[in-house]
Order: C-alpha cells, then structure tokens, then sequence
C-alpha cells in the first residue's frame, strides 16, 4: 500500500498493528512511488487493536491512574518541562504541521530549560519557507525582537552529513533528517538567544574558553570559527545532540556547557 507521508490514515495503522506483526513502512520519492502505481485506494476493515499503531511521532501520554499520588506529582514536574507555543515561545508563525512542531522543539525540550525560558521567553518563532527571510541562512535571531526564523523544509544536502565533529559545515548538518536538523538549527539559534541574556554573568567566562579552544584547534565545526557568539552556539547544538561524541572532541567546553545549563535550572 502506497500512501502520502502526511496521511492521517499512519495515525491508525502505523505497524505493529498485532503482536506478530511483520509489516514495515519505507519512504518513496514521488517517482519511485508513481513508478509503483501511485497511491493506493485504502483496504477495507483497517481496525487496530488498542495499545498498538503509535506512529514513532507520538507523544506518549500517562494514566494518571496507574501512579501512586507522589510520584505522580513528581512525572508532573518533570512533564512541566515541555516547551510550549505561548509559555517558553509566545507565538509561532509559519505553515507546519504539529508533528513537525513537535519534532523542531523537542531540541528546545532536551535542554530542560523550560522554567528559565518562561521568565525569558522567544517572542516569536517563525517557519520561513524560503532562504530569502532567513538572510540566506539555515536559521537566523533576531537580538532587537527576541526572535528566531527558521528555514523549513531545508534544502538537500543540509543535513545526513556523516564527517566528525569538527570537520562539519555546520552542526546542523549532522542531523540525521530535514526535522532533525532543523531541530538543531533551532537549538543553535537559541544559543544566541541564551547567550544574550546571560552576557553580562558569563561573557568573560565563555570568551576565555573560546580562546582556549581556538589554540587548541577544537572548533566543533567550520561556523565555530566565526567569533565566540557562533561557538558558544554550535557547541551547545553539539551538546544537546551529539553529547557523547562532543565529550570526547572537547570535554571542557562540553562540562562548560552542562555547568551553564544546571545553573539555569
């Protein structure tokens, strides 16, 4: 069966459908799939039993029910930590589907910053669609505003780069997918957004240890190069996403990093 990525029917059938299952999914560019018939008429009888068809894009939700109150109360807390449209980003402009909104701001989720980014919020994240309102960039802030574009969908060849860090364009491009790579634009973008913020408490700090890297030569990636605002952002995107690996190409920046961000906690 050949259908569209974004039809709703991979909600419901989204394999395993039974325990035994065998059934697989695999993407097809539109010639491959015109080449196989196109898209198929849906078969009758698509009933899943309960507890299975979660596409991987679902957000898993918890039975109240089946917790004890205290430890209840604590998930709370920890669920608290999602980034929210009109919480953490006060408004979100751009033509883009919740599962792709979803998957961008899970980059902003894992830096567990939620409580910090409420008292200093991103005034408007906006999905451009064309490189022309990013300023030809693959993300771009705005200091003034408080605000971050990001370009969505990329552009092939921005991301799936498979080079070690520090031989990278971009960390970004890194990202193993267009979503995920657009997740780590974000995070870089919010790094500048972070780093104005907190300039006054750690700007001598971190201009100290991008002198240092720089005279050890551990630029995470070409952009790095381009002044201490730029590193502080690629390794930050390098930290939240390839954490182990930037350990080891640079663990003082990275205990740097996760110093910084626990404070902010």
């Amino acid at each position: 069966m050949i259908r569209p990525a974004d039809d709703p029917i991979w909600e419901r059938i989204y394999p395993p459908n039974h325990f035994g299952c065998r059934a697989g999914v695999r993407s097809l560019t539109a010639r491959e799939a015109e080449a196989r018939g196109g898209v198929s008429p849906l078969p009758p009888g698509l009933e899943v039993p309960p507890g299975f068809a979660r596409p991987p894009t679902a957000r898993w939700e918890p039975d109240p029910a089946k917790y004890p109150p205290e430890l209840w109360e604590a998930l709370q807390g920890k669920l608290a930590e999602r980034i929210e449209i009109g919480r953490e980003i006060l408004e979100l402009r751009g033509r883009v589907s919740a599962r792709e909104k979803d998957q961008i701001l899970r980059g902003l989720e894992g830096l567990r910053l939620s409580r910090w980014m409420e008292q200093n919020p991103i005034r408007t994240l906006e999905i451009a669609s064309n490189l022309a309102q990013t300023r030809n960039r693959m993300g771009d802030y705005d200091r003034l505003t408080q605000s971050i574009r990001l370009l969505y969908p990329r552009p092939e060849g921005s991301w799936a780069d498979e080079k070690p860090l520090g031989q990278l364009r971009a960390v970004s491009t890194k990202g193993s997918s267009a979503l995920q790579a657009a997740a780590i634009t974000l995070v870089h973008e919010f790094g500048h957004h972070l780093y104005e913020a907190m300039r006054e408490e750690t700007e001598n700090r971190l201009f100290a240890r991008y002198i240092q890297a720089k005279k050890e030569g551990r630029f995470v990636s070409l952009r790095a190069r381009d002044g201490v605002l730029e590193w502080f952002s690629e390794s930050l995107a390098a930290h939240r996403f390839f954490r182990r690996d930037f350990r080891k190409f640079d663990p003082a920046t990275s205990a740097m990093i996760e110093d910084v961000l626990a404070r902010l906690r």
